[in-house]
């Protein structure tokens, strides 16, 4: 049987018995994506003895924990420093666990589709990403992966740093910012805001009164007025700009809809909006968040699709909340979805804020598609 032949034997037997190798949900995920291992002359595939003390070497001197990898996802090496990360012996993984028992449920899909990507079509596979690695003590912790295929193997090799605490951290930052500019742009709106609506009701009572008895100073007085009126409509944008979701007053949901209604004032689009299947969203960070990817979907969509009809909609199954922005523009390049664009990157750096995982594929006919998907666990 040749090396083609082994694989599809080797995946098509894979099961959830936790001695053997193989992932478990494999078939599951070769069904869903439909990618299949293509015979390639990539050498023997094995690394000899004198390789693998060269390897060991290597790979104990990295400061980092380290993995390397077969093709069928069995982990052929690991360090010291991931015995340190993971808690499990390197004995107890080398040639006997598959990489994705380490990792988060809600992840597994997601790695595997990087791991035959890297070896099918290794332009649309990223190098660095996170994800939830979950120990042997049954604790998840958030790491930074880098991986890369070695030259000539179909083996590939993954630097992994603990960066929990730091992700930790930021959070607690990104919430003590968001409830900053949460209490800014309310004590705008309800304290200056305010302010300026009884100097405004002032100006106009008193260019009512200059105008009855004739005084030439009435006109005047109504472009104080109007001045004041235009004061009032700015704090009131920036207001909406320093805190665009309020969860007390109908949360994303609203916001969105006047978003929607901007949109529609400012650019003559159709804009669609269904929000049918949303589920209440309890955090406000992840709100602000989803509503900052759809606001930069859109303009990204009108300034650089020049889209005439933008659709949005969210939809729940299982509890994971899934928002979709789609448009009829000319459509992201085909290897747009892990470029560099400051837009994606934004996009993409919000979304992994929030634990959620965001995709950008071309529509057909033409258009493109935003999706975010984000579990339940980060919801509430």
């Amino acid at each position: 049987m040749n090396r083609f032949g082994q694989m599809e034997t080797m995946r098509k037997n894979a099961t959830d018995n936790p001695s053997c190798g193989l992932p478990i949900g494999l078939p599951k995920f070769k069904r869903r994506f439909g990618y299949g291992y293509r015979a390639r002359r990539r050498g023997t595939g094995r690394l000899g003895h004198g390789s693998d003390r060269i390897y060991r070497t290597i790979v104990e001197n990295t400061g980092t924990a380290f993995l390397l990898m077969e093709q069928d996802t069995t982990i052929a090496m690991a360090n010291e420093e991931f015995e340190k990360l993971s808690g499990y012996r390197r004995s107890q993984v080398e040639g006997r666990m598959s990489w994705t028992r380490l990792i988060a449920e809600v992840d597994v899909e997601r790695m595997l589709r990087y791991h035959y990507l890297r070896r099918e079509f290794p332009h649309l596979a990223p190098r660095n990403y996170e994800c939830r690695v979950r120990i042997k003590d049954g604790r998840l912790r958030t790491c930074f992966f880098t991986v890369a295929m070695i030259p000539g193997s179909d083996k590939s090799i993954a630097s992994i740093t603990d960066v929990t605490e730091h992700r930790e951290l930021e959070q607690r930052i990104r919430s003590i910012r968001e409830n900053e500019r949460r209490r800014i742009g309310q004590d705008l709106h309800d304290d200056l805001g305010a302010h300026l609506v009884g100097v405004e009701a002032m100006a106009e009572l008193l260019q009512r009164r200059l105008s009855k008895e004739g005084h030439p100073q009435a006109k005047f007085s109504a472009e104080i007025s109007a001045l004041v009126n235009q004061a009032t409509a700015k704090t009131r944008a920036l207001g909406r700009g320093l805190c665009p979701v309020d969860l007390d007053d109908l949360g994303l949901s609203n916001a969105l809809e006047n978003l929607k209604k901007n949109t529609e004032r400012a650019f003559g689009v159709v804009f669609t909006l269904d929000l049918s299947g949303e589920i209440g969203i309890r955090k406000h960070a992840v709100a602000t968040q989803l509503y900052r990817i759809v606001q930069e979907a859109v303009n990204n969509a009108l300034v650089h699709g020049k889209a005439k009809a933008i659709a949005i909609g969210m939809s729940t199954e299982s509890g994971v909340l899934t928002l979709t922005i789609a448009d009829d523009g000319i459509g992201i390049a085909e290897d747009a979805e892990q470029g560099d664009g400051l837009g994606l990157r934004t996009m993409r750096h919000r979304a992994n804020r929030i634990g959620a995982e965001m995709t950008v594929t071309r529509r057909e006919p033409k258009g493109t598609i935003v999706r975010c998907t984000i579990n339940p666990e980060f919801l509430s």
